[in-house]
C-alpha cells in the first residue's frame, strides 16, 4: 500500500500527540531535542553569528569500529547578526575564529548540511568566562546550515530583521519586555518570527513553576483576549503556539474543552474563502485543508461538538469538494482512532465518498481511493493507534468502479489535456479494489 502524504501528515501527528510527554530531555544523538526559543537564549547570553567552516577535525568515536559523529570544528565568523545581551559577555567581531566540539547527525546539534572546509552555518554561541571555552546553545538541530534558509545567501533581509528585533526585544527589562510581547502578539502588522519569539517566551513562563499565580492568571487573561480577537490575524501557526500558551496557563482540561477554544478553531478551519481570484482562493483552500490536523485533537478533546459540526461541513456543497476530501479524511482518523465508536461519523463518511468519488477529479480520487485502503488495512503496523477498520458499503464500492472506469476511459482517449495525477489516481483505485474483493467491503 503505498502511502498518501494528507493521511500519513495525520496519522504522524496523531502518533506525535499519543507519545508526547513532559519530561527533560536527555542529551542523546538519536532522540531530538529542539532548542530553546532564540529569544529565550538571548537572554541567557548567546549571541548570534553567521560562519563559515575553517577546519574539520573528527574525534574518536568511544567505539573504534563505529564511524565518527562528534568533531572539533572551527568557524570563521563572516556576519554578527546579534551581539549577547549585558554587557558582562564579551562582543562578538567579524574575523573571529570559534573553535566547537560538536556531535553531527539526527538528534545531534548539527543535522543538516555538509560537514566540510567553507560550509556556512548559523551559531547561537556564548563564551563561558569559567572554562574559557565558547559553547553553543544546546538543542538538536540548533547549528543551522545557512545554505537551508530561502535567500540567495541563505539569509534574507527578513531573516536578519527578525533576529535583529528579537534581540532588542530581550535586551528589554522583563517586566517592559513582557508588556511588550503582549502588544506584539496582538499587532497583526508585526512580523510573524517577532510574534512567535513573543509568545514562546510568554509560553516558557507560563509553564515554570515560579511563575506566581497572579502573573499567570494576568498573561493568560492577556492571551485570552488575542485568541477571541478577529483583528489579530493569527496565521494557523500562531494559532497553534498560542493555543498551547493558553493551556499551559488555564490548564489543558479547562481550555482544551472551553466553548472559546473550540468555537474560534472551528471558525477559523470552516469558513469559506473570501471572493477573489481562482488562485489565491485555490491557495487558501490548501491552507485550510493542510492545517485540518489540528481538528484531529479538537475531535478528541470534545468530540460530540466537533464531530456534529463536521458532519454539517462534509455535506456542505459551499465548501469546495477538494477541502470536504480532507475533512473527510481527518474524520475518518478520528474515527479508527478513537476509544468510543463513533457511529454518526461513519455514517456520514459512508454518504459522502460515493457523492465524492462521482465528482472529484484525479488530485482527489487518488486520496479518496487510499483513505478506502487504510480503512480496510488498519491493522498495519505503519498505521499506528488504530482501533477499528472502516469499511467500504456497496454505494462506495459501485462509485470506486465507476471512477477507475471514467479514469479508464480518460486515458485510453488519450485527452490532451490530462491531469497529472490521472495515473497515480488510476493505480490507487486499482488498489483499493484489490483491498475490497479481499475482503473490505461492508
Amino acid at each position: 500500500m503505498s502511502v498518501c502524504s494528507y493521511m500519513k501528515d495525520l496519522i504522524r501527528h496523531a502518533a506525535l500527540a499519543a507519545m508526547t510527554v513532559h519530561a527533560l530531555c536527555v542529551p542523546a544523538y538519536g532522540a531530538r531535542c529542539g532548542p530553546d526559543p532564540l529569544i529565550v537564549q538571548l537572554t541567557e547570553g548567546y549571541g548570534v553569528v553567521a560562519t563559515t567552516i575553517a577546519e574539520v577535525l573528527p574525534l574518536p568515536p568511544s567505539d573504534p569500529k563505529s564511524r565518527p559523529n562528534s568533531f572539533r570544528i572551527t568557524f570563521h565568523v563572516i556576519e554578527v547578526l546579534a551581539q549577547p545581551v549585558g554587557n558582562e559577555s564579551p562582543r562578538f567581531k567579524v574575523g573571529d575564529n570559534i573553535q566547537l566540539s560538536l556531535g553531527y547527525g539526527y538528534g545531534a546539534p548539527i543535522e543538516d548540511g555538509i560537514l566540510e572546509v567553507g560550509g556556512k552555518y548559523l551559531l547561537t554561541i556564548r563564551f563561558n568566562k569559567e572554562t574559557n571555552v565558547y559553547e553553543h546553545a544546546y538543542g538538536s538541530g540548533a547549528v543551522r546550515s545557512i545554505e537551508a534558509f530561502p535567500g540567495h545567501d541563505g539569509l534574507t533581509a527578513l531573516d536578519r530583521r527578525g533576529i535583529t528585533q528579537t534581540r532588542e526585544l530581550a535586551a528589554l527589562p522583563l517586566p517592559k519586555r513582557m508588556k511588550e510581547e503582549l502588544r506584539l502578539i496582538s499587532d497583526p502588522k508585526a512580523q510573524d518570527f517577532l510574534r512567535t519569539q513573543a509568545i514562546l517566551e510568554l509560553r516558557r513562563r507560563l509553564e515554570s513553576r515560579r511563575t506566581s499565580e497572579t502573573e499567570r492568571q494576568e498573561t493568560s487573561a492577556s492571551l485570552r483576549r488575542v485568541w477571541n480577537d478577529r483583528h489579530a490575524a493569527l496565521s494557523y501557526q500562531l494559532m497553534g503556539l498560542l493555543d498551547s500558551a493558553l493551556s499551559a496557563g488555564v490548564g489543558w482540561k479547562e481550555w482544551g474543552t472551553s466553548d472559546e477554544h473550540v468555537c474560534v478553531w472551528l471558525d477559523r478551519l470552516f469558513t469559506p474563502e473570501p471572493a477573489g481570484s481562482q488562485q489565491a482562493q485555490e491557495k487558501l483552500v490548501i491552507e485550510r485543508s493542510d492545517n485540518l490536523w489540528y481538528l484531529r485533537e479538537l475531535l478528541e478533546s470534545n468530540p460530540k461538538k466537533v464531530g456534529a459540526r463536521s458532519i454539517i461541513e462534509i455535506a456542505n456543497l459551499k465548501q469546495p469538494l477538494s477541502f470536504r476530501v480532507a475533512l473527510a479524511l481527518t474524520l475518518q482518523v478520528a474515527y479508527q482512532r478513537d476509544e468510543q465508536e463513533q457511529d454518526a461519523w461513519k455514517q456520514a463518511l459512508q454518504t459522502f465518498y460515493p457523492r465524492a468519488l462521482d465528482e472529484a477529479k484525479a488530485n482527489d480520487l487518488w486520496q479518496i481511493a487510499q483513505a478506502v485502503q487504510y480503512g480496510i488495512n488498519w491493522q498495519d503496523p505503519s498505521l499506528p493507534f488504530f482501533r477499528r477498520s472502516f469499511g467500504a458499503n456497496n454505494e462506495t464500492k459501485a462509485s470506486l468502479e465507476r471512477a477507475l472506469a471514467r479514469l479508464r476511459e480518460q486515458a485510453k482517449n488519450r485527452s490532451p489535456h490530462p491531469h497529472p495525477d490521472s495515473g497515480l489516481a488510476i493505480r490507487e483505485l486499482e488498489s483499493a479494489m484489490v483491498a475490497l474483493r479481499a475482503g473490505g467491503h461492508q
